[in-house]
């Protein structure tokens, strides 16, 4: 390594083409070199674990940077302190579950609606198809697993991102054949919606409660593809079938109005709602019957209720 870099000192100070070609011979060599001792580390670290799976693992998960995520040692709550981690475990998941039932039951009930498929009102007028999953490929399922970050935590399956990505070639086929039976069944893989619940601290000079921190669910990465795949599908009709309102922001590409007035040096007031939990309020029901009314077929509302299910 010092003689490349001696190398390329020369070569900058001399500027000549024949100091540059010395200097990319070694950087060459030094690649070369860092590569073989990388791979002989790594065989050299399995080939110790050889007969031992549960060692073997511990040493990729070391090998590829992964973490595991850290459970808080105690939890203070109505003055009892908890240190099991079943009971910090038990509380939390109680917490938030009490959270949503509360704020769903201060919310307005009477203008509800039947659960689908009892509703039967339908506001097709003016669509000419009805939208159903189209078949994904290999390759589709391959584009999206190339565009997964990095360094994000995995779900309950241990398969993070980076991991998937690297063996894209291998998994992306069985991958796509899972996503087209779950559409064509209209049932969405279990194993897929069970995830990690981790409390994350609101205020880290706090100590960690129900009420000081926020639940992030780590799902599987398999499930996140068909997510994205499925979202991608539904968006375009929607776009295509003008059922997405123009006034409609959030969740939409390409469609900042407000950013285009600002950039154009008009005056913009922007009104930002925060709703607590909004996601987990969605009455699943009218979300069903709604996209039966856009001209969803059955089948893909089936999938989209099999998809919200527990």
């Amino acid at each position: 390594m010092k003689l490349r870099d001696d190398a390329k000192k020369e070569a900058k100070l001399s500027g000549l083409e024949s100091d540059f070609a010395v200097y990319r011979k070694l950087r060459n060599r030094v690649v070369s070199e860092v590569r073989k001792a990388k791979t002989c580390f790594y065989r050299e670290k399995l080939d110790s674990c050889s007969g031992n799976p549960k060692q073997t693992w511990n040493t990729i998960n070391s090998l590829l940077g992964r973490r595991h995520t850290v459970s808080p040692a105690c939890v203070l709550t109505n003055e009892k302190l908890l240190s099991k981690p079943r009971d910090i475990a038990e509380h939390f998941a109680g917490f938030y579950e009490d959270k949503v039932t509360t704020l769903r039951s201060s919310m307005d009930q009477a203008n509800d609606v039947p659960v689908y498929p009892g509703h039967t009102q339908r506001l097709r007028i003016g669509l000419t198809e009805q939208f159903t999953f189209q078949t994904v490929s290999g390759k589709d399922v391959h584009k999206v697993l190339s565009r997964l970050p990095d360094g994000k935590a995995p779900g309950k399956d241990d398969l993070d991102n980076k991991l998937l990505k690297m063996s894209a070639g291998a998994v992306a086929e069985p991958i796509a054949y899972i996503i087209n039976l779950s559409f064509k069944t209209a049932k969405f893989p279990t194993r897929w919606k069970h995830a990690k619940v981790v409390p994350i601290p609101k205020d880290t000079s706090k100590p960690l409660s129900g009420t000081n921190s926020r639940p992030v669910s780590l799902l599987p990465a398999c499930g996140k593809v068909c997510e994205i795949l499925a979202s991608e599908q539904i968006v375009s009709y929607l776009s295509q079938s003008g059922l997405q309102s123009e006034a409609q922001h959030a969740y939409r590409k390409y469609h900042d109005e407000w950013l285009h007035s600002m950039d154009n040096g008009m005056m913009t007031a922007v009104v930002l709602l925060d709703y607590s939990a909004a996601f987990d309020l969605v009455d699943h029901g009218r979300l069903l019957n709604k996209l039966s009314s856009c001209g969803f077929s059955e089948e893909t509302v089936g999938w989209v209720q099999s998809y919200l299910s527990n």
